[in-house]
């Protein structure tokens, strides 16, 4: 039943996220672009492309939508280590998506969850830092900690009120993006380059991103 009700309030915060972009496009010109953007960028790996300059754009679209500069400079960071993605981790790129997170764990600071949803969060973690190798460990380690930890504050039950629902939906599904970042690399792995797969991990952090600024922009 509570699976039921939290698909039921994601699907109600992204509709809320989009209804005014499509409802009034002219009023909402960087919310309308952004998803365009990211929907351009998922279709461009269906068809066999890395769009790394457009992944660095479509998140620092979301700048527009915030006064907020420490949301603000999180996403600048952020456009910067979309950038710096693709073929191996470097130490600027890792250190973006770190930055990009901690501004999310800093307007997070006072949320809580309990020892089962950190449980799970470090889990995952652990467990993408047991199967990456090399440059991606590090990545892993360090950018990795920070997707689970926001992950787990955007948990916190007390954000399931009206105006910040979505917000655990957006980072859970920031934390699944970076899970098949990882998937990708991995050296024994069937769908390693599956355009589809591709196409989910872009889809699932423009959505992820989209729905917790929003959200964040609500609390």
């Amino acid at each position: 039943m509570d699976f039921l009700q939290r698909t039921e309030e994601g699907a109600a915060a992204l509709w809320r996220a989009v209804y005014p972009a499509i409802t009034d496009p002219a009023g909402h010109p960087a919310r309308l672009g952004f998803l365009a953007a990211g929907e351009a960028s998922a279709w461009a790996r269906i068809f066999g492309f890395e769009p790394r300059l457009l992944d660095a754009t479509v998140i620092a679209t979301l700048c527009t939508q915030t006064a907020n500069p420490v949301l603000r400079g999180g996403l600048a960071a952020g456009s910067v280590g979309q950038y710096c993605k693709r073929g191996e981790p470097n130490a600027l790129g890792i250190a973006a998506i770190a930055l990009h997170h901690g501004a999310y764990l800093y307007l997070l600071r006072a949320q809580r969850n309990d020892k089962l949803g950190w449980g799970l969060r470090i889990g995952v973690w652990a467990g993408g830092l047991a199967v990456s190798k090399g440059r991606y460990r590090a990545a892993t380690a360090v950018a990795g900690a920070a997707v689970a930890a926001t992950s787990a504050l955007a948990g916190d039950p007390a954000l399931r009120a009206e105006a910040t629902k979505g917000a655990s939906h957006g980072a859970n599904l920031i934390l699944f993006s970076e899970g098949l970042t990882l998937a990708r690399t991995l050296p024994v792995n069937p769908l390693r380059d599956s355009r589809l797969l591709g196409a989910a991990e872009a889809a699932s952090r423009v959505l992820g991103h989209f729905l917790l600024v929003d959200a964040l922009e609500r609390h």
